[in-house]
């Protein structure tokens, strides 16, 4: 994770008033994070080793942690513009963009490799492939895309 904030006070370099009023007080500030993808196991929907829990069975053939969601990576930035209102009060205008490269981040990708099924009066269970959205390591969750905001504040 990077951050950094730069602060610009009075603008020093004119004597022009208005040209110093327009480039003076801003604030820039950034939070930039990248991580490799996160490792996760290949799982099965079903109860293999009948121990109650249908969340921690691995499927066969496969090994703790083999699969990797893709890197995350992503951008925001601030820009903070202030007006002083007198010697106690302040006007900030603030404009805020978030991930702004408009990457898709995955922050958990379908898990199960195999469904379990039991048939009819607890027959013997078979293991089926998800199918359509549910694939496996497809995306359950994405990270928001890129979005813009701005906000007043007022502090007095």
């Amino acid at each position: 994770v990077f951050s950094s904030v730069r602060e610009f006070g009075t603008f020093r370099k004119s004597d022009n008033p208005i040209l110093r009023a327009l480039l003076s007080d801003y604030t820039f500030s950034s939070i930039t994070q990248i991580n490799s993808g996160v490792p996760y196991t290949a799982t099965v929907g079903a109860d293999l080793n009948n121990d109650q829990n249908i969340f921690n069975d691995r499927a066969p053939g496969t090994v703790r942690n083999q699969f990797r969601v893709r890197t995350f990576w992503q951008s925001d930035l601030r820009i903070t513009r202030l007006f002083r209102l007198g010697e106690t009060m302040r006007l900030r205008l603030i404009v805020e963009g978030f991930n702004l490269t408009n990457r898709t981040n995955v922050l958990a990708p379908n898990i199960n490799l195999y469904s379990g099924f039991t048939g009819p009066a607890a027959g013997p269970l078979t293991l089926t492939r998800p199918t359509g959205i549910n694939q496996f390591a497809l995306p359950r969750t994405f990270f928001s895309s890129r979005e813009f905001q701005l906000a007043v504040k007022f502090d007095f």
